[in-house]
């Protein structure tokens, strides 16, 4: 069982990476899973936001957008951890963060949603 907490998009065209995902303070994913310690949740949320900063400055400042790729690449492969990043899937857009922005509200956002980040 999962509970998507954000969503990620990378355009190798223009070296761009966004996401965004939704503040809930661990209500939401402690009603999926009781079990989970909303402070440890929090924690680790947050870190892996503060990477995905990290690596959209990266990208961005990154000329070659085959290492770019490289580097998206490594971000979303499957490893061990509390996050976990979902298939990766092509879109075609003219406007990617207004797709990150979207896909936020189907997959992510609760239909109350008490915040958000928003970046790219």
């Amino acid at each position: 069982e999962f509970v998507n907490v954000g969503v990620v998009a990378h355009c190798e065209e223009l070296g761009w990476l966004g996401y965004a995902g939704v503040a809930d303070e661990g209500r939401r994913v402690t009603q999926f899973f009781p079990a989970v310690i909303a402070a440890d949740y929090l924690r680790q949320r947050t870190a892996m936001f503060a990477e995905l900063e990290r690596v959209r400055v990266l990208i961005s400042n990154t000329k070659d957008r085959r290492l770019a790729c490289g580097i998206f690449q490594e971000l979303v492969r499957p490893r061990e951890s509390v996050f976990r990043f979902g298939e990766i899937r092509t879109a075609m857009t003219a406007d990617p963060a207004e797709l990150v922005t979207r896909l936020c509200e189907h997959y992510v956002k609760p239909k109350t949603a008490l915040g958000e980040l928003v970046s790219g």
